[in-house]
Formats: structure tokens, sequence, C-alpha cells
């Protein structure tokens, strides 16, 4: 048995509206689906109403083992990127001969080895030959 003895308060009387809050919602963002960003729609950087954009960004342009680069347009990313191209890859003529349409060239990643001329003269003819069914 202690010595001593304190005295314990009573429990609070509290009604239930003001145990879990008042009910209202609690929207801590600025913009929303109701109130969009004033932004949204006329300016291509912001992605959607509540005001997030696309650039500045983090690109990888030596992979995702290399140190990442802040760009803020659209423009520097692509000048940033087309100089980490590969130069290994196909000419047009390789990439058709491997069954590959010529649209598609050159392949994600690599630059062209063929000049623009022979890439728009192999499209024209991918587009004139007759499609291949299968006779099954």
């Amino acid at each position: 048995m202690s010595l001593t003895a304190f005295p314990e308060p009573k429990d609070l009387e509290v009604d239930f509206v003001n145990r879990i809050g008042d009910s209202r919602p609690k929207t801590f963002q600025e913009h929303n689906v109701s109130n969009p960003h004033p932004n949204f729609g006329k300016d291509p950087n912001i992605l959607n109403e509540f005001g997030h954009t696309e650039y500045p960004k983090m690109i990888y342009p030596d992979g995702p083992q290399g140190a990442g680069v802040v760009v803020k347009s659209r423009d520097e990313e692509k000048a940033r990127m087309e100089d980490k191209l590969k130069t290994d890859g196909p000419t047009i003529e390789e990439w058709v001969a491997n069954g590959y349409k010529a649209d598609k060239y050159p392949p994600e990643g690599y630059a062209s080895k063929s000049s623009e001329e022979k890439i728009k003269s192999y499209i024209e003819a991918d587009k004139k030959a007759p499609t291949a069914k299968a006779s099954w």
C-alpha cells in the first residue's frame, strides 16, 4: 500500500461532435478539381488542375546509373538527350532488311546513320508496297 494517494480528475464530459471534429472536410490544397489552377489548359507545362508541372525535372542522360541533370524545358531536355544517342545502330537498309517498318527508324536511343532523303524514300516505298496477308 502506498503512503500517498493523489486525487484523480473526473472524466471530461465532451459531446460527440467535439470528440471527432466538426465533420467538415479538411483540404490543405490550394487548387483542386472544383478550383483548378488558373493556368491549367493555357500553359502546356501545367499538366493537371492541381498545378503539377512537367518542368523542371530530373533526367538521366547517361542511363539510370549516371548522374542526374535538372532541365527546365522540353528543348533543353531534347538537346541533352541528343548528345547521348548511341551511334552504333543500323542503317535504314539494315533496319528494313530485318523486317522493321521504315517509319519507325531510327530505333529508340540511337542516332540515324542514313540521310533524310534515303529514309523518306524507304518510307514512301513501304507505303506503296502491298501488305502481306497470312494464308493459312
